[in-house]
């Protein structure tokens, strides 16, 4: 068993590269644990739930429970961000510092996700709808659906989970400056910063509220498909869901320094990993038997913000408890660096099979526990497999591009000589 571990270990450096500026630049294996989890549960889903699609007479209770439980896990991936993509100007807010560059954070943040994006787009393209308009192809080469989740679902549907990341990568550095201007560049520390962003907080949950209760551009219900998924992802309306790990991020950033309340709650749940798991477990379920088919948007946004809940403590155990479950980090850390492309491709799969209607026999049609699990297995192969050919093609190569040119950027700045005062 150790001996596969280790190998598991070393293919795992051979293909990562230095990972993001909020964790310095390091490769954190449990963050990827935290991507893996999230990419595997919505293949799971939609293995689930592709012959649902075409008979919707077969939808029970259960059933849906069951697709919305594995579906939520896209809500991680949000999270996560919350917690890599703010946290270097939520650093910067804390301490007082210069933030990151605004031409190299725009860079990698494109890198990151359109050329991989473009690709299985044009993919389910020329398979799906190859007759597709100018306007509509400059939207989704760009990730600017705006509100419009028919539109970001029309090709790839998954889509709109990228178009809520594209807004909130653009919200952030605004955010930041603003926030920097309001406090007069002064230093704001730690606790005034999760007082800010627990602040922020609630202010994303009443507009998505109101959104919710009257929202012109999306009337009705929300039916089987969407799951726990509501609408409101204008860039406040879904900055909930980005929260918790921006609020993990502070509260990790430097725990003594916190008032004592928030400093034992946090020693608390540092040392109690699997109870946080287990409270994690009990919102998830809460907030997936909360949902209904044909449930109101003021309804799935409330069970968003307790599934919210549930993606921050998981974020907090993996990365303060990784040490205590070792075995299920070294084990998932590999796809969770292939995680993007798996999350990706199997989009391409399932959408390109539902778009021709294509019947497999019992592949497609069982609906019970063999067809589901001969349908994960096929996916998931699959999934990887051209995963990792556009983690090894595309996303790695361009990666690590950008990362050499920030740490040569910084490299610069550190030696270049300090400013004298007239």
């Amino acid at each position: 068993m150790s001996g596969t571990l280790d190998s598991l270990q070393r293919l795992y450096g051979r293909l990562s590269v230095a990972g993001s500026v909020a964790t310095d630049h390091r490769r954190l294996a449990s963050v990827d644990l935290v991507r893996a989890t999230a990419a595997v549960s919505v293949l799971l889903s939609h293995a689930y739930a592709y012959p649902l699609w075409s008979h919707p007479a077969a939808i029970t209770r259960a059933r849906y429970l069951f697709t919305a439980t594995l579906t939520s896990g896209v809500f991680l991936f949000f999270a996560l961000s919350g917690y890599l993509i703010a946290g270097p100007y939520l650093r910067s807010l804390a301490r007082g510092r210069e933030f990151p560059s605004t031409p190299g954070y725009a860079v990698r943040r494109a890198v990151r996700i359109l050329p991989a994006w473009w690709v299985a787009l044009a993919a389910v393209i020329l398979l799906t709808e190859p007759a597709i308009k100018l306007w509509q192809l400059v939207m989704h080469a760009t990730l600017t659906f705006g509100p419009d989740v028919n539109e970001s679902s029309r090709y790839l549907s998954i889509g709109w989970t990228l178009g809520a990341e594209m807004a909130f990568y653009v919200f952030v550095p605004i955010a930041a400056l603003l926030a920097r201007n309001f406090v007069r560049h002064r230093q704001l520390g730690v606790n005034r910063l999760v007082a800010a962003l627990v602040g922020l907080w609630l202010v994303s949950s009443a507009w998505t509220f109101v959104a919710a209760l009257g929202d012109p551009l999306r009337p009705g219900t929300i039916g089987f498909e969407r799951s726990v998924a509501h609408t409101g992802f204008g860039v406040i309306g879904g900055l909930f869901h980005f929260m918790p790990g921006m609020l993990v991020f502070v509260l990790l950033l430097a725990p003594q320094e916190l008032v004592p309340p928030v400093r034992r709650a946090v020693a608390w749940g540092e040392r109690r990993t699997f109870s946080l798991f287990g409270v994690a477990a009990v919102l998830w379920m809460a907030a997936v038997a909360g949902s209904h088919d044909g449930q109101s948007e003021a309804h799935a946004a409330l069970m968003g913000e307790v599934n919210a809940l549930a993606c921050g403590l998981i974020l907090f155990a993996v990365l303060t408890g990784a040490e205590k479950f070792r075995t299920l980090v070294v084990v998932a850390a590999p796809v969770g660096l292939v995680s993007y492309g798996v999350y990706l491709w199997h989009g391409v799969l399932v959408d390109s099979l539902s778009a021709g209607h294509a019947s497999l026999g019992f592949l497609t049609g069982n609906i019970g526990p063999l067809g589901f699990g001969a349908r994960s297995i096929l996916l998931f192969a699959f999934a990887v497999i051209l995963g990792t050919l556009s983690w090894l093609g595309i996303e790695r190569p361009l990666l690590r591009w950008t990362t050499g040119w920030e740490r040569q950027r910084r490299t610069i700045e550190t030696a270049a000589p300090a400013p004298v005062d007239a």
